[in-house]
């Protein structure tokens, strides 16, 4: 879904692209590949699925599966039935469990007892009672300057840029809705092993699967940016909740 925000009181922009070059930040190591909950051993630095690479992945399928669905004109209705029951037009997406990144809700250490608390709680929403949330990624680029001209003929450069949110909603009433563990560490180790644990969501996709909701604020001349605000959801069951080291992929705790 897309929502234009039109700030100009007056007149009508005609837009003259310059240069829309973005360069790309630093990524994280992520793994893009289905997850089995039965694993018992991460690799070191593992992150999980890229939800930007999902969201896109997922969306590619779509539209492959709605081409394949669409009947051609020349096509038969016997050979428009025969092509649809000889192809695999299910969304692989929908078929296979992932695992995706998260910051733990809450990180305490006692150590009296050498213990760490591990919590993952997920936001709720009162406005949408089905679905609790969870940010995994988000991030501002800036998209380059362009000429723009106003209606009155004056010309002013714009700014435009792009904020991203990457959210996973869990089913509110299906699956694991939040995980609390504790786990032994010496105090030693206790230090540097905080930074490092990070929460490990694993679910099975369930409709819409993926959705994206974009906002553009169009530039004035008192205002010369454009910003578009993205935000894509993905939906998933919580199948199980881990927590792990980051550095060597050790897995701390889990539920169930």
């Amino acid at each position: 879904m897309e929502r234009r925000r039109n700030h100009c009181t007056r007149g009508v922009f005609a837009l003259l692209l310059v240069c829309s070059a973005c360069p790309l930040g630093k990524s994280q190591s992520y793994q893009n590949e289905q997850y089995d909950p039965a694993t018992i051993a991460l690799p070191p630095g593992y992150y999980g699925y890229d939800p930007e690479v999902f969201a896109k992945g997922y969306q590619d399928e779509l539209s492959k599966e709605q081409r394949t669905r669409q009947k051609d004109e020349f096509e038969t209705t016997a050979q428009y039935q025969k092509r649809l029951q000889e192809a695999d037009i299910q969304n692989p997406f929908m078929k296979k469990s992932y695992a995706f990144a998260a910051v733990p809700t809450y990180i305490k250490y006692d150590a009296g007892t050498q213990t760490f608390t591990l919590d993952f709680t997920p936001s709720s929403d009162t406005h949408n009672i089905n679905f609790v949330s969870v940010l995994l990624k988000e991030g501002a680029k800036n998209l380059g300057d362009y000429q723009a001209e106003n209606a009155f003929g004056a010309t002013f450069t714009v700014t435009k840029s792009i904020y991203s949110s990457y959210q996973l909603w869990l089913t509110a009433t299906e699956g694991v809705g939040k995980c609390t563990t504790s786990v032994t560490v010496p105090p030693a180790e206790a230090r540097t092993l905080k930074p490092m644990i990070t929460a490990l969501v694993i679910v099975k996709t369930v409709q819409p699967v993926v959705s994206v909701d974009r906002t553009i604020t169009d530039a004035t001349f008192s205002e010369p940016r454009e910003n578009t605000q993205e935000r894509t959801t993905i939906f998933g069951k919580p199948l199980q909740i881990r927590f792990y080291n980051r550095t060597d992929g050790r897995i701390l705790g889990s539920c169930p």
